[in-house]
């Protein structure tokens, strides 16, 4: 094997580990052959993301927000990244996502990678209520609940009409105190 083929085989694998941390479609044959698929495309320099991919983000993100899925990808590197988000951007997002508790926590930087904001942002949503601190154990101290994380993404993308008013007295709240971090 030549040397530029083991880096293909390398990003391959780096990226069916990947999918494989996104979920939905390995526990079938068919999941794992559009998981085979889309590997073989990264390892040829296509970046973008299948339409199989795309159908199981679309299914699941009636109940768990999108960038919240993609977390897998955006803990790589840019690229894999820059693949997570064009499958959020691929996306119909006409459906409502509605708030269901979900299970475990996640660190404070991942949390910052799936809100897009920095490390300060995220303790100052702690500290005003709208993430909830995550049980102490594999994410750590300063980990947050997937659940609280998920509520704001949902809140965020919803029109206007349908956030309480609790939620819209909380976010200007956390307006007035991130407007003080930056």
């Amino acid at each position: 094997m030549e040397n530029g083929d083991a880096d293909k085989v390398g990003a391959a694998l780096s990226f069916w580990k990947q999918l494989c941390d996104f979920g939905g479609a390995s526990h079938t044959p068919e999941g794992a052959l559009a998981y085979l698929a889309q590997s073989q495309k990264w390892a040829e320099g296509d970046r973008s993301p299948s339409p199989d991919l795309v159908d199981i983000l679309q299914q699941r993100s009636v109940t768990v927000h999108p960038r919240l899925q993609i977390l897998p990808f955006l803990r790589g590197n840019d690229t894999s990244a820059a693949f997570g988000i064009a499958m959020v951007a691929a996306i119909e997002r006409g459906a409502a996502s509605v708030h269901k508790e979900l299970e475990g926590s996640i660190t404070s930087t991942d949390a910052a990678r799936v809100l897009g904001v920095g490390a300060a942002q995220v303790r100052a949503l702690r500290e005003v209520g709208i993430l909830s601190p995550g049980v102490s154990g594999k994410c750590g101290r300063r980990s947050v609940t997937c659940t609280s994380v998920n509520a704001l993404l949902i809140n965020l993308d919803a029109p206007v009409a349908r956030r309480t008013d609790a939620s819209l007295s909380a976010a200007r709240r956390v307006y007035r105190r991130l407007s003080s971090v930056s």
